[in-house]
């Protein structure tokens, strides 16, 4: 195309298209709506996009207001000429901002355009943290900070216990971002009991806010900047701290108090602002110059993020290689969610219904008759309501007849819903407190009043406008806990039109209804990149395995492999839940064919992730647009393409097969159909497909996390992008520890963080939408989602960026605090990396001094970047430890080695061999020890690994050799017998005997068993030998099941035998058993007989001491546990 000139466009164009030039912080408003645009000011490319536009459709441009209406297709078709014209990598910055236009023309009367997809919204411009109070506040802690840093020179000198806290509490607050006074305390606490990392780089704080505290507060890992770090090592050389002595009533007053004492040893209490607020706001000005808006706030405490569990952080610094059999099993706490800013209310009496707990509306809202983006009527009802004097509904009823034909009916209906329903007795529904009341129209009085305006409430009409109302107030909710008080508000508010104003019902609805955990569950995970491709990797191998295929020769397992690396690619890569995946279709992926995919020039890719027939979207802040070009690594992002080149190829196929003599391939493809057809049923989604099964099981057993699931996929997303974006903003060098993600996915994947976050968010040094970005692109309607329960890694980057507040220091002051010489420290100054930027080198410098402190002047052996992952092969498997679940593992062995023989062996394999070899590395146990079980499982009695003790005709496909001991009764008895077993094995039960007396009777046990076992029972054994019956029945009773023992004898007949009276009584004496049950005798070799012994689970009594079992097939699992552990030959006893 040539290049569009000034003169090719009609100069009466609006001025808000300069947006798609340069961001308006706030658009222009109705003073400037038929204000022209200066088109001289714009540049080629804007100058080409609008040519474009007017092109389509020269109307949408002009100055002049119209109420423009268009349909969703003619704004598509505007949108696709926009991306082909725009500059290569900006199509995804262009098109947002093409749409917020349309958003903001639409709001203001001049557009009438749906909105084919929600664009990121423009955000309001934060105000300047630099204003004259900040920079006031900031200029009374310079002095300070002098001050501060001379102190240090001396600080060897001898100091009482409170003043050494304050030195470390002072310390925190200016150069650790520690600025609240709720935290500082905490540091105290968990310091001085001992929760924190032995390296001094992190301590665990748990800070609990408001007068009724939550159950699990929330965990927030406070990094500890390397100016306290080094004050911490060289102060407690391995001594435990103690808390001081605290005689104040609030924390600010006694973190205050421990500075004080401090300044006042050092001379410098003239320098200390006039109390802990004025010294928390300065140190919190201070912090706008080194960081982020969005960070100062979360070290603020205005936006709450969750912590790592520990052992989820763990696993960033020391990354799993190996396939876990057995999960480890952790009682982690249902975290807190986001504080509220306000203190919670005393606990009220619970009502019935749903109206929940009083005093709970408060959380999550900000007072209405202070936001002052709201109408003033309707903040003047929020200040009658929250007056504290009496008889408020007379103040309400009085308040709406004084402004009686004034009020918005929006406004007016919240006034009479709280006379005449909340603060009035009825049928059932007690009157609410005052307190209660306003809390619960607080809650949704900005969200009803500012879509409703002017319209009236009881005039909607029919069901769904209603419907709409509502979702829409409920989806501007930051969590789950706050939207569920939302739902029971407006529940309460609709009951009261249909009683009052005969509205439609919505009774059999369940808008109201909000599932999913609250603020009282915050769960945070997630998985590393090299995880991601040990999961991939792993799902490959194993269904190769399993379908007896090499890669790409059979089309059943290729296809499932193919699909399913692809739905992990998607959740990780590009944040998509997991309905958002499977949901796909053909039209949903837009990208050029042809053209080919390379690290200089990746050609767009994006996904459009919008309601069809086969799944719904969560809310409508869902429906988005993702440059998957941006986001996804290109090997992965050329798997993506060529599985919709597959499936394309398909649909096409399948067409001509179905109609060859009028088969079209432009026209066999709808675009409605499936991307992931495996996982459609019935036209809808399935996401209970067992084959999803087998990522969830990568997941957890990969990372030895059974908390892991499909969803932290997302929150993995959530948290990488936001390490990016502020890795982008860094500039060039070093910015991470080396024991931070040291695997090499992980290092590649950081290393391309300035260009990820270009493509997102431009090459501007400094962006205050990146945290909004994130947000838009997962779909959330506010940051408060995303930072209350996706983000945990804040705390890691305010950690890091506090190094940016680390003082230069002289030798002097460096020689007082380390106890080194000035030359040594040199030496250590010298050793550090080229690559160490600037801003952050002093820090990284006391980091180095501090090591050598805690090392005892030893150098820190260097963390070697880790490759955890063998394409080639699947990751290496670790069996059980636990002995009960690895015997009875070697049933599910015995069946999967059945089934392996059923699928084709790859070329120059051998056929009896490569099912044993496929077991062992699916595993974990050695290729000869598992040679050796098959060999043995010949031994066992026909029918002992069956539940019912006989063979089975036609066993299922994966039960071919035993069944599974699965039911709870059946594992716990299996454990009770391989914990006593083992026991005695191992000697640890004096009174049989030595170890190796012990480990005889062991074997002779399990030797009797197999030989005594009587087919078709459960546990029941014959014998003529008094030593093996004898042992037989301590094994019982040691089950505590000696009580159910049934003993049965059988008389042997002949003139040389004693009677059957005198053999009976033989075996009662013998055995010391009251009464043995006499059987018919039988012709027999033994002097005096058989004894059968029998389990009658009935004869346990409840009060006798003994464990009730219901049913006789609990007994499976101790007879699978004799005869796996007689066939290993006691290998898992040792």
């Amino acid at each position: 195309m040539a290049r569009v000139q000034i003169s090719d466009l009609d100069p009466d164009i609006w001025v808000g298209w300069a947006h798609l030039e340069e961001p308006y912080a706030k658009f222009p408003g109705a003073d400037h709506a038929e204000q022209s645009l200066d088109l001289s000011r714009l540049s080629v490319d804007t100058l080409k996009i609008l040519y474009q536009v007017q092109q389509k459709n020269a109307q949408i441009l002009q100055c002049k207001p119209a109420s423009l209406k268009l349909d969703k297709s003619a704004i598509k078709a505007i949108l696709l000429e926009v991306k082909h014209c725009a500059k290569t990598g900006s199509g995804f910055k262009v098109r947002r901002r093409f749409l917020e236009v349309i958003e903001a023309g639409n709001a203001m009367g001049r557009f009438d355009i749906p909105i084919p997809y929600v664009p990121a919204p423009l955000p309001p411009m934060p105000p300047s943290p630099f204003t004259h109070e900040n920079m006031e506040r900031r200029a009374k802690i310079t002095p300070l900070l002098a001050a501060f840093n001379y102190s240090l020179k001396e600080s060897r000198c001898t100091v009482s216990s409170q003043a050494w806290w304050g030195q470390v509490l002072l310390s925190a607050m200016l150069n650790g971002a520690l600025v609240d006074s709720v935290f500082l305390m905490e540091l105290v606490k968990s310091l001085a009991g001992g929760d924190y990392d032995p390296e001094l780089r992190w301590v665990c704080l748990y800070p609990v806010k408001g007068k009724n505290p939550p159950k699990h507060p929330v965990l927030r890992r406070w990094f500890v900047d390397p100016v306290t770090r080094l004050i911490l090592a060289s102060s407690i050389n391995g001594q435990k701290l103690v808390m001081p002595e605290f005689k104040r009533v609030s924390d600010g007053q006694n973190v205050y108090s421990c500075i004080s004492a401090y300044a006042k040893h050092h001379e410098f209490s003239d320098k200390l602002p006039g109390g802990i607020k004025a010294l928390l706001d300065g140190a919190r000005a201070r912090l706008h110059l080194h960081m982020p808006p969005w960070l100062v706030q979360y070290a603020s405490d205005r936006l709450v993020s969750t912590s790592l569990p520990e052992h989820v952080w763990e696993r960033l610094m020391h990354p799993p290689s190996k396939y876990v059999s057995t999960l480890t099993s952790r009682v982690v706490p249902a975290l807190a969610g986001p504080v509220s800013m306000l203190d919670d209310l005393d606990d009220e009496e619970q009502e019935g219904g749903d109206e929940g707990d009083e005093g709970e509306y408060e959380s999550g809202n900000a007072l209405i008759e202070k936001d002052e983006t709201l109408p003033a009527q309707l903040r003047e009802l929020g200040g009658v309501l929250n007056s504290k004097q009496d008889g408020p509904q007379k103040r309400v009823k009085a308040w709406l007849a004084a402004n009686n034909g004034e009020l918005l009916p929006s406004v007016r209906i919240l006034g009479l819903w709280a006379a005449e329903h909340l603060l009035a007795k009825g049928r059932g529904r007690r009157i609410k407190r005052p307190r209660t009341t306003y809390q619960m129209v607080n809650c949704i009085a900005g969200r009803l009043v500012g879509q409703l305006g002017r319209l009236d409430l009881t005039k909607l009409g029919n069901e769904g406008a209603y419907l709409e109302v509502y979702q829409v107030a409920l989806e501007d909710t930051p969590s789950n806990g706050v939207r569920r008080i939302v739902g029971r508000a407006l529940k309460s508010l609709h009951q009261y039109l249909e009683s009052k104003h005969g509205v439609v019902p919505l009774s059999d609805h369940d808008i109201f209804r909000v599932s999913g955990r609250g603020n009282a569950a915050v769960d945070a995970n997630l998985i590393s990149t090299d995880s991601f491709f040990q999961i991939s990797n792993h799902l490959e191998q194993e269904i190769n395995k399993l379908y007896g295929a090499q890669v790409g020769k059979s089309k059943v397992a290729s296809a499932l492999v193919q699909q399913l690396r692809v739905v992990l690619s998607l959740g990780f890569f590009c944040g998509l839940r997991r309905s958002e995946v499977l949901g796909l279709q053909i039209q949903d992926l837009d990208f050029i064919e042809g053209i080919s995919i390379t690290p200089e020039n990746p050609p767009e890719f994006w996904i459009e992730i919008c309601k069809n027939g086969l799944r719904e979207l969560k809310s409508r802040s869902a429906n988005r647009l993702l440059p998957a070009f941006v986001l996804m690594p290109l090997p992965v992002l050329i798997e993506v393409r060529n599985l919709w080149v597959l499936r394309r190829n398909q649909i096409r196929a399948s067409d001509k097969a179905q109609n060859p003599d009028t088969h079209d391939p432009l026209k066999a493809i709808t675009g409605t159909e499936p991307l992931f057809k495996l996982f459609v049923k019935d036209g809808k989604v399935n996401d209970r497909d067992l084959n999803l099964e087998r990522l969830t099981k990568a997941l957890k057993h990969l990372n030895d996390d059974e908390g892991l699931r499909f969803h932290h996929l997302r929150h993995s997303f959530a948290n990488w992008l936001t390490v990016m974006l502020w890795l982008g903003e860094q500039g060039k060098g070093v910015f991470l520890p080396e024991w931070f993600m040291p695997t090499e996915h992980d290092s590649r994947r950081l290393m391309i963080s300035a260009s990820v976050r270009q493509s997102l968010l431009g090459a501007a040094p400094s962006n205050t939408r990146s945290m909004l970005q994130i947000s838009s692109l997962m779909g959330h309607a506010g940051l408060d989602i995303t930072m209350g329960s996706y983000i945990h890694l804040a705390d890691f980057i305010l950690g890091r960026m506090a190094y940016r507040l680390t003082p230069k220091w002289d030798i002097a002051t460096l020689e007082a605090l380390s106890g080194y010489s000035a030359s040594y420290l040199y030496e250590i100054e010298r050793k550090l990396s080229v690559a160490t930027p600037s801003q952050i080198r002093p820090g990284v410098y006391l980091d180095s001094i501090c090591a050598r402190l805690l090392l005892d002047g030893k150098n820190r052996v260097p963390v070697k970047k880790k490759s955890t992952v063998n394409f080639t092969k699947s990751s290496a498997v670790i069996p059980p430890k636990n002995i009960t679940t690895k015997t009875l593992q070697v049933l599910e062995i015995f069946n999967f080695l059945e089934y392996a023989k059923t699928v084709s062996a790859p070329q120059n394999e051998d056929l009896e061999l490569y099912p044993i070899k496929i077991s062992s590395e699916r595993y974990g146990y050695p290729l000869e020890d598992l040679k050796i079980w098959v060999q043995q499982l010949k031994s066992l009695p026909q029918g002992v690994l069956r539940s019912k003790g006989v063979p089975l005709a036609r066993p299922k496909y994966n039960r071919m050799a035993a069944d599974l001991v699965s039911k709870p009764e059946q594992i716990s008895v299996a454990m009770t017998a391989c914990e006593l077993l083992k026991k005695v094995y191992q000697g640890e039960m004096p009174g049989l005997g030595k170890k190796l007396a012990c480990q005889k009777r062991v074997q002779e046990l399990l030797s009797d068993f197999l030989e005594l076992w009587i087919p078709g029972t459960q546990l029941s054994i014959e014998t003529d030998s008094l030593p093996k019956s004898k042992r037989w029945l301590w094994f019982l009773r040691e089950l505590n099941i000696g009580t159910a023992i049934d003993v049965t004898h059988t008389p042997s007949i002949g003139k040389d035998f004693p009677s059957a009276k005198r053999q009976r009584q033989y075996w009662e004496g013998q055995l010391e058993i009251g009464q043995i049950k006499e059987s018919e005798p039988k012709v027999s070799d033994s002097t005096r007989g058989k004894i059968r012994i029998d389990l009658d689970l009935t004869q346990i009594s409840k009060g006798g001491g003994e464990p009730q079992h219901k049913g006789a097939t609990i007994l499976f699992g101790v007879r699978a546990t004799l005869s796996i552990l007689a066939l290993i030959q006691c290998a898992f006893l040792d």
